[in-house]
């Protein structure tokens, strides 16, 4: 993967909104605000991605200058974005930096893949729980590289 940024070319939902959609566990008013929260923060849309990758870790910086380095182990660390504390294992899998999430009683999996041509960055995520009605379809987003 590049150390340039790359501008979003849209996001594709393939479903309605994930924060409209009701997650189907049994839980307080509380509780769901923090989910919510927490789906807000983690599936915010950055308008441009930069990455800085060495052997060992990748730093992901967003379009807010929020910059967060990561070990490529697969070892559980502790992060913060916004509001939210989650836990992440990153590892590539082949050309894929591949993240597992888990913030509370979410959990998603969300992965960078470069085009062969690199100018295009694909990011696709996985809501892998807690489920919802109506079902929350992955999510893909595409991103252009600026020259």
């Amino acid at each position: 993967m590049p150390a340039d940024a790359a501008a979003s070319r849209g996001a594709i939902l393939v479903a309605p909104d994930p924060l409209l959609s009701m997650p189907i566990i049994n839980a307080s008013g509380l509780d769901i605000a923090l989910l919510r929260t927490a789906m807000r923060d983690l599936l915010e849309t950055a308008e441009s991605l930069a990455f800085q990758i060495k052997p060992d870790a990748v730093t992901i910086t967003d379009d807010l200058n929020r910059a967060l380095t990561y070990a490529t182990t697969a070892t559980k660390e502790k992060r913060q974005l916004a509001a939210t504390k989650f836990d992440v294992k990153t590892r590539w899998n082949g050309q894929a930096l591949t993240q597992e999430i888990t913030a509370w009683t979410f959990a998603m999996t969300e992965v960078y893949l470069l085009r062969d041509d690199g100018q295009e960055l694909l990011v696709s995520i996985k809501i892998d729980k807690p489920q919802f009605q109506p079902p929350i379809k992955n999510i893909a987003r595409v991103y252009v590289r600026i020259k």
